[in-house]
């Protein structure tokens, strides 16, 4: 499965979004997927690949091929950075641009692309 940046940053959003420490529990993401059209087995690749990058913390568990647990418990402090650096539509839609148009794929890439990004446009602004 390829990496969707948009879902990743859409379940980092979501998050945040919550009033219970940036809790999503099994129940909100069945909610998130129903609302946003995508498959279970999408948000918990992307979940996985979300606690791998250590951007949150949570659990995706799968029995027997069927995934039976999934939610995400907090971002981190480096899920925080991360989303604070993509959280303008600006920095987002280029940092997206740049890593289509470079074929790039990788998390830690497009984090910093979207570093990159954020950096040039702040020293433009100044």
């Amino acid at each position: 499965m390829k990496l969707n940046f948009d879902l990743i940053r859409e379940l980092l959003l979501e998050c945040e979004s919550k009033s219970n420490d940036s809790k999503l529990s099994q129940s909100e993401i069945d909610v998130f997927i129903r609302n946003n059209d995508y498959s279970l087995e999408e948000v918990a690749y992307h979940i996985q690949r979300l606690l791998e990058a250590g951007f949150v913390k949570g659990k995706v568990e799968i029995l027997n091929g069927l995934i039976v647990i999934y939610r995400i418990s907090c971002i981190t402090w480096d899920g925080h950075h991360f989303l604070d650096t993509i959280r303008s539509e600006k920095v987002w839609d280029t940092a997206k641009k740049v890593s289509k148009e470079l074929g790039i794929r990788s998390l830690s890439a497009f984090f910093q692309i979207a570093t990159t990004t954020a950096s040039q446009m702040i020293t433009n602004y100044l």
